[in-house]
């Protein structure tokens, strides 16, 4: 159930839900919100405009539960890193991993939160839903204050603006990791792109330690 969808959107099964929500999120991702074409959206869910609007009444709405279907998702792997060891490289390579597997089975979300930030509406509507909700920005923030305390981030490595760095650098390797480029270079040769992944990810750890103990 979602709480800012209608009872109508609310009684679809979930498959369909999903999918809806989710060329909505494919969509506002792709182009932003004024350019997002609901008709486009519909096509592809096999409905009529008509359809959606009776789900979601106009398009405000639809950016409004695609919202809440993105915190639905990122609640599903954010255990990930609360439970990992509460040791600095722990928890990077924790973050990283985590996210590289979002990417991999939820694209459509990498790619509507990195539009977020340039368009106005998406930006609006995302900071209302925000405090309510768990992020990785909220996790990455409170790993960061719970490994200063422990020692393993130093005192004077101000938190804000080391949680941005994570969140920045978390989301770079992601991006980089799905490329067509990468894809092609798994098809083609495996070994060498799974090579490629790890040093990916070890420079980014070791990048964030050197960065964390000054």
């Amino acid at each position: 159930m979602y709480k800012t969808a209608n009872e109508l959107f609310n009684r679809l099964k979930s498959e369909k839900k999903e999918l809806i929500l989710n060329y909505i999120l494919e969509e506002f991702g792709r182009v932003g919100y004024e350019s997002a074409s609901v008709r486009k959206i519909a096509d592809k869910a096999d409905l009529s405009a008509g359809s959606l609007y009776q789900y979601f009444n106009n398009k405000e709405g639809m950016l409004r539960v695609a919202i809440e279907h993105v915190f639905v998702i990122l609640d599903e792997y954010i255990n990930n890193i609360n439970n990992a060891p509460l040791k600095l490289e722990n928890r990077l390579e924790v973050m990283f991993e985590t996210i590289l597997e979002l990417g991999r089975k939820h694209p459509e979300l990498i790619v509507f939160y990195n539009k977020i930030p340039g368009d106005e509406q998406m930006t609006s509507e995302w900071v209302k839903q925000f405090y309510n909700n768990t992020s990785f920005f909220k996790v990455y923030w409170h790993t960061v204050n719970e490994l200063q305390d422990e020692k393993e981030i130093s005192d004077k490595i101000d938190p804000v603006v080391y949680t941005f760095i994570i969140d920045t650098m978390m989301l770079s390797g992601e991006l980089l990791q799905n490329t067509q480029y990468q894809e092609i270079k798994a098809k083609i040769f495996l070994e060498d792109s799974i090579k490629s992944s790890l040093i990916l990810k070890e420079n980014v750890i070791e990048t964030l330690t050197v960065l964390a103990r000054g």
